[in-house]
């Protein structure tokens, strides 16, 4: 039969193909981040910079995501800057890892207001960050 994909691909039963990698394959930490005044609990996916203040790519998934989406792109980031830039990935409220009192609050005022709270307790002051973001159809960058 002739086929597009390598033999080594086909060898693959589905489950080994479509199977999550774990966290520790792309970042060096995970943390459970507390929002300080509410009963909110972030899961922040993370890579240091290899100076304290060195700059961060901060990473927000969109819908039916989380932040381990990112996983592939963190990895390389820290590959090829030579860990001279760090990442942090977020599981976002409703998604992967993060318990919030209100799961289902999906508000652009909501998200913008868990993203500042994370920003300000992870950002050391004058920290640079690059903001990367996806949701279905749309990728952005900011800086």
């Amino acid at each position: 039969m002739n086929s597009n994909i390598p033999s080594s691909q086909r060898q693959r039963s589905s489950s080994q193909k479509y199977s999550p990698n774990e966290w520790q394959d792309y970042f060096d930490e995970s943390i459970n981040l507390n929002i300080s005044g509410t009963n909110d609990v972030f899961r922040i996916y993370k890579s240091d910079p290899v100076k304290p203040d060195g700059p961060l790519f901060l990473m927000h998934h969109g819908a039916g995501s989380s932040g381990l989406s990112f996983g592939w792109v963190a990895k390389h980031i820290k590959e090829l800057t030579q860990g001279e830039y760090g990442v942090i990935a977020i599981d976002c409220r409703g998604h992967g890892a993060t318990k919030t009192e209100d799961e289902l609050d999906f508000s652009l005022e909501r998200m913008s207001t868990d993203l500042i709270a994370i920003i300000r307790d992870i950002v050391k002051d004058n920290q640079d960050i690059v903001l990367v973001g996806h949701r279905y159809r749309l990728t952005y960058t900011g800086q």
